[in-house]
């Protein structure tokens, strides 16, 4: 709807993302032509797919809405019990809700929470069966793993040469997660399932790699000090010259067709992501950065080291993800299908995003790491430090808004940038809506080395997960009913279904994967003009 624009007024107090879903709700219902009833209010984040986060508060929310005489009030699905800060005891929405005169609903998603507060139903694409790999990209996929499975047993090899007084727990750690994901490829494909143990066979390889450079460096140290460690932690990776090799790939293909564009858009995320991680081994290097950020991985209180070998992390993160450019291009090979538009608005898109992914940090920024600072009696500085050494995506978000664009995009120009730019801010709003609904919806917990220990919110998470999925089919049938052939989208679905069978940390991350798969699914429906569809019967 270009030309329109759309003007906010509020009252009293609104602080955090609390009143998304129903901002949302507001901005659907003006540009339909719809109203929202008068009597309803609600609570709630609004994710990437359209599910709605659980929020804290809801207790006075609740004795707002009754004072403000509204009928029904809205909150997040899974939301039974929440905490009153006035009484300092949790209390039975429900019941709090009876109490008070009004009727509390509970909503997971979008499209119930707003017939529920126009009495309209939201247009939706229909229901779809899911999604299968062609034959095609089967067979190439076979192909790409078997190479990063050579690249595992290579380096597995190296490891082995390694004396042992250079390794260390962490290393033989890194190298026995190795072997356990190239035990999972066979397994894979033996179930039909190419894109996960494509998936698989990367990370052993990559997890081989960094288990011995990180083991070598600590050797080159010993045997030969600081500066010659620095200057191979600096070297081994190659990176200079894979992002050279990423970026002429990426520069010579060109998308002539949208599912083209998608496999376009997937190198770019892995190109600039290759990019992130990078800068950050060379800001540690260069003694920019201080101090080592992720994990200590030497058992002697030895911070130059420490710093060194994080930079070999990146480094080798870097590598994994330019190299992976490679695969995207090689998995889509040329695409038919429905063309690209002769004009597509990439800037405006990317800004899209680029501004809804600031919009998500700053709150993240506040509501978290602000509140932990504040409850630790700390200063923002120290907890955003605490925060980025145990989230690595909070750390890729942080850093991809640290480093300037034109650095990061200095070997593009025309469309190549644009699309470039397009790619960042999808991933970055992606990760950074993660961040929201792992902190603030869920409620993770982490332990002291950073790995998450508890969920909150279980229950909303499995209805997040669920919802992904079903609108991940719907969304991928909506682009071949257009006639697109979206297999980048269908090639991370069927990663993000095999990784939701798992505990709670792998189902985040399969919701991870299905945000961005929706993400660019309607990105590529967006930009080929087909982003809507007339509501499912």
């Amino acid at each position: 709807m270009n030309g329109v624009r759309l003007f906010f007024q509020r009252s009293g107090r609104v602080d955090g993302p609390s009143a998304g879903a129903l901002t949302t709700i507001g901005v659907l219902a003006a540009l339909r032509g719809d109203t929202v009833l008068p009597d309803v209010a609600m609570t709630g984040t609004i994710n990437p797919d359209g599910t709605i986060g659980p929020v804290g508060g809801v207790p006075h929310k609740i004795d707002g809405a009754a004072e403000a005489g509204m009928r029904l009030v809205l909150i997040p699905y899974g939301m039974r019990n929440d905490h009153d800060l006035a009484a300092d005891r949790d209390v039975d929405l429900f019941q709090r809700a009876a109490d008070r005169g009004v009727e509390l609903r509970a909503v997971g998603d979008i499209y119930e929470a707003y017939r529920l507060a126009t009495g309209q139903q939201l247009p939706r694409p229909a229901p779809a069966p899911a999604p299968t790999l062609a034959n095609a990209n089967y067979q190439q996929a076979k192909i790409i793993a078997a190479k990063w499975r050579t690249k595992f047993r290579d380096e597995a090899g190296k490891y082995a040469q390694v004396p042992d007084e250079y390794k260390s727990d962490y290393t033989d750690d890194v190298m026995e997660g190795a072997r356990e994901w190239d035990g999972e490829v066979d397994e894979h494909f033996n179930q039909g399932l190419a894109p996960p143990a494509l998936v698989s066979a990367i990370a052993g390889a990559s997890d081989a790699a960094l288990a011995n450079e990180v083991a070598r460096t600590i050797w080159v140290d010993e045997k030969r000090g600081r500066k010659a460690a620095t200057e191979y932690a600096e070297r081994f990776a190659q990176a200079p010259m894979k992002r050279r090799i990423a970026i002429d790939r990426l520069k010579n293909y060109s998308p002539r067709t949208l599912g083209a564009l998608g496999t376009s858009i997937y190198g770019y995320m892995s190109l600039t992501e290759g990019i992130t991680y990078e800068r950050l081994a060379d800001l540690l290097l260069s003694g920019e950065l201080k101090k080592p950020i992720l994990t200590e991985l030497t058992e002697e209180d030895d911070a130059e080291l420490e710093r060194i070998l994080e930079a070999v992390y990146f480094m080798q993160m870097a590598r994994q993800c330019y190299e992976y450019v490679e695969d995207v291009l090689e998995l889509a090979g040329y695409i038919e299908g429905l063309a690209t538009p002769e004009s597509m608005p990439l800037k405006a898109t990317a800004d899209f995003f680029r501004r809804a992914s600031q919009a998500n940090l700053n709150q993240f920024e506040k509501m978290v790491v602000e509140q932990a600072a504040q409850g630790a009696g700390v200063t923002f500085s120290r907890a955003q430090d605490a925060m980025l050494s145990k989230d690595e995506d909070y750390l890729l978000a942080w850093a991809a808004r640290k480093f300037s664009r034109a650095e990061m995009f200095k070997e593009f120009e025309g469309d190549n940038l644009l699309l470039a730019r397009l790619a960042l801010s999808i991933r970055t709003y992606t990760i950074s809506s993660m961040l929201i609904a792992k902190y603030y919806s869920l409620g993770v917990e982490l332990d002291e080395d950073g790995w998450i220990s508890n969920v909150k919110r279980d229950a909303p998470l499995k209805y997040m997960v669920d919802f992904a999925e079903d609108q991940t089919r719907r969304n991928i049938q909506m682009l071949r009913n257009a006639g697109v052939d979206p297999s980048d989208v269908v090639f991370d679905y069927i990663s993000a279904g095999a990784m939701g069978s798992g505990d709670e940390v792998d189902q985040l991350d399969s919701l991870n994967w299905y945000w961005e798969c929706n993400t660019v699914a309607r990105t590529i429906a967006y930009l080929g003009g087909f982003a809507t569809e007339p509501p499912a019967e």
